[in-house]
């Protein structure tokens, strides 16, 4: 390749999650990446069909006051045409300062639907719903197909394909993120902020790699990524940063660079610095609310947690959610069932068969393993602190309970 045309290929790349040798890939492959690319949205659209049918979102937890605030701010919107961290339309006129302390980016993209063509709020949640969903389940395909390509030969483009799609449906299948954040819960925003996390660990995993020049472009998209998970729901951006960290500690096995670390800690002052406007205002204000009840106490959060020998719940097809009469989201543990742990062994046995028997390159055996043991770090942990055992962390260490749910984790 000639050397004016190296830099923009990169760019390209970093744009685009997909390996920068794709493009010079042959008209074929091209054909089957993009059919690829169908399959996994269309593995994504079963979790999308009951927002369509029948979900109500005003029949969930929190889905009215979602719909409440998105219709109100538009209104503050239309009369101020500036940023409004007060809703004055609320407590009876008397207002509430709703976005001085909560993220708003699921509200905003919901009112701008209603002007281009949703009509109302409930329409436009839905669209911003179904988005999140099918984004979900391509950023998870995106993110473990490249895992898998990369740790095999050419020839393992089609079981790397088959592990992307495998992994699309076990994510928006997943017992928390979608299922019940959405048809139980009917919180879009921390949903969104869940269908943004395979993306920034994609992004972030570019930025470990030793082998690989990463251009500043890529540095900032990892940064932009974690700017709009603050955006989108802090509490999910703190679990999204300690995912990260895992997946750090995953790839550190392989060395670690004073040029890796300053990517990261760039990357890290984009997403920081990027929300500023958010974080600043809350920080100096919080002594005006009582922040410290957010977490909720040692008993609730005990009680949630499931025995060692019942990590899953043997229900088919889902122990939670589908089931658009429920007006509340369940209180006891919101487990894997059949479901999930049948979709999981079957991305374990497919990745297995991927990489099986087939020449690694040195360079690959090392992003291989960093990727193997951050996976197996975020999943085992996650898992962890959901069963009895992880009881005396969650009571002895009491930001933890901010979390208030363990399932959160899963």
């Amino acid at each position: 390749m000639r050397a004016s045309m190296r830099y923009p290929l990169r760019v390209w790349s970093l744009a685009w999650p997909v390996p920068c040798h794709s493009v010079e890939r042959s008209a074929r492959g091209s054909r089957l990446d993009g059919a690829w690319v169908f399959v996994a949205v269309l593995a994504s659209v079963y979790a999308v069909l009951p927002l369509v049918a029948t979900v109500l979102l005003t029949r969930t937890d929190d889905g009215d006051e979602f719909l409440l605030r998105a219709f109100t701010l538009d209104r503050a919107l239309a009369a101020h045409a500036t940023y409004p961290r007060w809703l004055p339309d609320l407590y009876l006129g008397f207002g509430y300062p709703v976005f001085a302390f909560y993220a708003p980016v699921a509200y905003l993209l919901v009112a701008a639907l209603t002007h281009i063509g949703a009509g109302t709020v409930d329409v436009a949640a839905r669209v911003v719903a179904s988005t999140i969903v099918v984004l979900a389940g391509l950023g998870a395909a995106v993110l473990s197909r490249e895992m898998v390509q990369e740790a095999g030969s050419n020839r393992s483009r089609g079981r790397a394909i088959a592990v992307g799609v495998v992994a699309a449906v076990a994510y928006v299948g997943a017992p928390y993120p979608f299922v019940t954040n959405i048809f139980l819960r009917g919180d879009l925003p921390e949903a969104m902020a869940l269908a943004i996390l395979p993306w920034f660990w994609l992004a972030l995993r570019r930025l470990l790699q030793h082998d690989r020049p990463v251009a500043l472009e890529g540095v900032v998209i990892a940064g932009l990524f974690g700017a709009v998970t603050i955006l989108a729901h802090q509490l999910s951006a703190l679990m999204a940063a300690a995912t990260m960290s895992l997946v750090v500690v995953g790839h550190s096995g392989r060395g670690w660079s004073w040029g890796v670390a300053t990517r990261v800690a760039i990357a890290a002052s984009i997403a920081v610095g990027a929300t500023a406007l958010l974080w600043v205002p809350l920080a100096v204000e919080s002594s005006a609310v009582r922040l410290d009840v957010v977490g909720h106490d040692v008993p609730e959060v005990v009680a949630r947690l499931s025995p060692v020998w019942a990590p899953a719940v043997l229900a088919w097809p889902y122990p939670h959610g589908w089931d658009p009469l429920r007006l509340l989201a369940p209180e006891g543990p919101v487990l894997p069932g059949v479901t999930q742990v049948v979709i999981v062994v079957a991305s374990m046995l497919v990745g297995l068969a991927t990489t099986w028997h087939r020449p690694i390159s040195g360079l690959a055996v090392g992003r291989w393993r960093g990727d193997v043991v951050g996976v197996v770090l975020v999943i085992g942990t996650s898992w962890l602190m959901n069963l009895e055992l992880s009881a005396g962390t969650w009571s002895a260490i009491a930001p933890l309970r901010v979390v208030q749910f363990p399932w959160r984790l899963l």
